[in-house]
């Protein structure tokens, strides 16, 4: 077994050429302590935008799709998501709206299902907020 790794290892050596190579350039720039570390860095707190959250969210229920509209709290300077979907399942983003925009509508929807959904203006990766859920009752509850 030694003898095996020895040879795939004489092999190794003989069968790579200079072009593989790193020149003298290439092997002083790295260093010689091991591999560099990568850069490290803390992500900022995202500041709530209060200033551009979506006001008066309403919804127009079409039961195969859902029409939202709002008031733009942000001065037309922030993009509008619609973001929800099935109640009790994990939220995703169904919509989206340039600055400027106030309704979005979301298609392809189960009628027999109710939906939550939310509006959230980004203005900027540090100004984000939103607005409260608005949800459906097409489905009615036991209790």
């Amino acid at each position: 077994m030694v003898l095996v790794g020895g040879i795939g290892a004489a092999m190794l050596v003989a069968g790579t050429d200079t072009a593989e190579r790193p020149s003298p350039v290439e092997r002083s720039a790295v260093p010689s302590s091991g591999p560099a570390e990568a850069p490290t860095s803390s992500p900022t707190a995202v500041q709530p935008g209060n200033d551009s959250v979506p006001r008066q969210v309403r919804i127009d229920d079409h039961l195969v799709s859902i029409e939202v509209t709002w008031k733009d709290g942000g001065g037309s300077r922030a993009s509008h998501y619609v973001v929800g979907g099935l109640v009790g399942h994990t939220p995703t983003t169904l919509a989206s709206a340039p600055p400027g925009t106030t309704r979005a509508v979301v298609n392809a929807l189960d009628p027999d299902a109710d939906y939550c959904l939310t509006v959230v203006a980004v203005v900027d990766v540090d100004r984000v907020s939103r607005a409260g859920p608005v949800c459906t009752h097409r489905v009615k509850r036991k209790g």
